[in-house]
């Protein structure tokens, strides 16, 4: 088999409810998508939203490495493509992530394979602001099935902290909170957050308190925190993991298919996480069907706390013929099915298309 067309999409997804993170609050989802079709007829998708500040990589630099590897690839067996955008993986992790998860569906990867239904639990965002309409949210969610919530903090220290007492009162011991701060606190701040949670019921563990870069200060949270402390941003290798391994306090790394390098490297990474006595926690809250049913297929028999590919369930419309089902907060893979894009939904919502095709006479067009 050789690559005949590839594909690639920028698409606007907005979102159902404003998604607010310490540093940025997002309306819609932006991703980049690549189509990758062989020449025995078979495709393959991926995905990634580039969000500067997230990764080192922009939003342009990431649409021109798609661009000028489509251009490459054209005519190249699949395994061999596979090959060279791994090496690219440090330079380019979002933007390689997205044609080498394509690669990986085409080429069936074994992770992907789905031979027996598998359900994976999710967490769920509570996105209220104040008590009444927290608790309310809160009440709903875990009637729905969701056992594990997420708290976002990084904000404002003391309006965190109310936030985190309102939905813990709320929650009254029937879900786990998860703690995302998104690198949004300074060391001060960050003490004073873990003053104020200290004896809070239920807390998982705390995410990301303070940034990427900054080691020293993660570490020293770590050192003081009542509950454990995982990392996000501040993981992309297995360097870093091995890293975080050393220090004191850190009992999680959370991954993302889009930082690691598609599928086949996200499930090595998950593996090493595991070897170097770490939990791990996997799924990228702004990414449509498209990555979180790849890293559902990567979660099974690797995680075993809620899943964040959670992406999917905010966005207004769906890019799968047939949804991904949620059902009493869980993620259900059928066996036997491998998802359908719905040409007509990523018509709708794409604002920017380049194509690939390998031409009769061998070219490029």
């Amino acid at each position: 088999m050789k690559i005949d067309a590839i594909h690639l999409y920028r698409l606007s997804m907005p979102l159902k409810t404003p998604y607010a993170v310490s540093r940025k609050v997002f309306h819609e989802v932006t991703p980049m998508v690549a189509e990758v079709r062989g020449s025995e007829g078979g495709q393959g998708w991926g995905e990634a939203l580039i969000t500067p500040g997230y990764t080192h990589e922009s939003v342009e630099g990431g649409w021109d490495f798609c661009r000028n590897a489509a251009s490459a690839l054209i005519g190249m067996d699949p395994i061999a493509a596979l090959a060279i955008l791994r090496r690219q993986v440090d330079l380019h992790p979002c933007a390689a992530s997205t044609l080498i998860a394509a690669l990986e569906m085409l080429t069936e990867h074994d992770a992907l394979r789905v031979t027996q239904t598998a359900r994976i639990p999710l967490l769920a965002p509570c996105h209220a602001k104040d008590r009444e309409a927290l608790t309310d949210e809160v009440n709903g969610l875990i009637e729905s099935g969701f056992a594990t919530l997420k708290v976002k903090a990084g904000f404002d220290v003391d309006g965190d902290l109310a936030r985190l007492h309102a939905i813990a009162d709320a929650a009254r011991g029937r879900a786990k909170l998860r703690i995302d701060a998104n690198c949004g606190f300074s060391l001060d701040d960050a003490r004073r957050y873990l003053d104020g949670l200290r004896g809070v019921p239920d807390i998982e563990l705390l995410e990301q308190p303070c940034g990427a870069q900054d080691w020293d200060s993660n570490a020293e949270v770590a050192r003081i925190s009542p509950v454990p402390v995982m990392l996000d941003e501040s993981i992309y290798s297995l360097a870093d993991i091995d890293r975080a391994a050393s220090l004191l306090g850190v009992g999680f790394i959370k991954l993302k298919m889009k930082k690691t390098g598609g599928v086949e490297l996200l499930c090595q990474a998950l593996d090493h996480i595991h070897a170097r006595g770490l939990l791990p926690v996997l799924g990228d809250g702004v990414s449509t069907e498209i990555g979180c049913w790849a890293e559902a297929c990567a979660w099974r028999g690797r995680v075993r706390h809620a899943g964040e590919m959670n992406g999917f369930a905010k966005t207004r419309e769906r890019l799968f013929q047939t949804p991904l089902a949620v059902e009493q907060g869980a993620l259900s893979l059928e066996a036997g099915e491998m998802p359908a894009i719905d040409r007509a939904v990523l018509d709708a919502h794409k604002v920017g298309q380049e194509n690939y095709t390998l031409a009769r006479s061998g070219g490029k067009r």
